[in-house]
């Protein structure tokens, strides 16, 4: 009996052990060979279902330097559906609302253009950065726009829900530093896919959750200007 309680608490050691082994190798060397787009990443957004990035592109159109940055450069991108565009406008014209006095809604076509470039400049980073290549820097890496010179953060972050797009327990933790070095000061998301390939990025959606802009800051500038 002894011999045999033995060989089964060996049996689910040597199990523990392969399923850790098999899991770190997907971990590392998983490939998102499911999001491989043969065209420019501008291209990329136009062709996708309707409904999904249209406020994006809507944003691109009136920032033609990030266009032309989607089209020719090497970058990565942090994708935003629509619902990130709800959420930000809707927490702007609620302050403008309840401001004194009053002030008239917005929407994307009437916010300066200047705030919106900068702000939309922020989810475009120079550089491709696949996930895998985030490995090598556990505390990530400040990687500055395509414009402005402004840094944000990107961090390799494990995950328990399917981060490929065809599954894989990968994520970027995605940062506005805020001029910042301490974490602290950060505001972060984390992706829900990673490492769609096009022929110019490495392209990453954010969560319908996350708000444009990266909230309080963004809700300011925007309404700082009469």
């Amino acid at each position: 009996m002894q011999q045999l309680k033995y060989t089964y608490l060996w049996a689910l050691g040597l199990l523990f052990v392969l399923s850790c082994t098999k899991a770190d190798h997907s971990y590392v060397t998983y490939e998102n060979n499911l999001g491989l787009y043969k065209g420019n990443t501008y291209q990329y957004l136009k062709d996708q279902p309707k409904g999904v990035y249209d406020s994006l592109l809507k944003a691109l159109d009136r920032c033609p330097e990030l266009v032309e940055a989607l089209t020719s450069d090497s970058v990565t991108v942090f994708a935003l559906t629509n619902k990130s565009f709800v959420l930000s406008l809707r927490n702007i014209n609620l302050a403008r609302q309840d401001s004194v006095p009053a002030m008239s809604a917005l929407d994307l076509s009437s916010i300066d253009q200047q705030v919106l470039q900068t702000y939309l400049a922020r989810y475009i980073l120079k550089g491709i950065y696949p996930s895998r290549e985030l490995l090598r820097a556990s505390d990530g890496y400040a990687v500055p726009c395509v414009l402005y010179g402004y840094a944000m953060q990107i961090q390799f972050a494990s995950s328990n829900a399917s981060g490929f797009l065809g599954g894989g327990p990968r994520s970027i933790l995605f940062s506005d530093r805020n001029g910042s070095q301490f974490s602290s000061n950060w505001v972060s998301v984390n992706t829900v896919t990673v490492d769609i390939k096009t022929q110019n990025a490495s392209v990453n959606i954010l969560p319908e959750t996350h708000d444009f802009g990266f909230g309080v800051g963004f809700i300011q500038k925007v309404n700082s200007i009469k």
